[in-house]
């Protein structure tokens, strides 16, 4: 299971100023493990990987041009997609 539909649902989310558990409901893990039997069902909605948080901590440039990108792209969705969005 990849990332992508959690990713979409948080972003949906924020559109909609709702806020998510992280925690993903148990009917729903439990179906994503019938439907998709063969890969790793998801437990929470934001992943926690201490792997890549040691290669963050090793690489502090890497992490502040992801913090910038991160901080852009949020700016970019608050100042022009939701606002956007909210007219309609």
């Amino acid at each position: 299971m990849t990332v992508v539909p959690r990713a979409w649902s948080i972003f949906l989310a924020r559109m909609l100023d709702v806020e998510l558990k992280n925690e993903l409901p148990d009917d729903w893990i439990e179906q994503v493990k019938k439907e998709v039997p063969n890969e790793d069902t998801p437990y929470l909605l934001w992943d926690h990987d201490d792997k890549s948080e040691v290669e963050l901590l090793s690489h502090p440039e890497i992490t502040k041009k992801m913090i910038d990108y991160n901080k852009e792209l949020k700016n970019l969705c608050d100042n022009e997609y939701l606002p956007n969005i909210s007219k309609r």
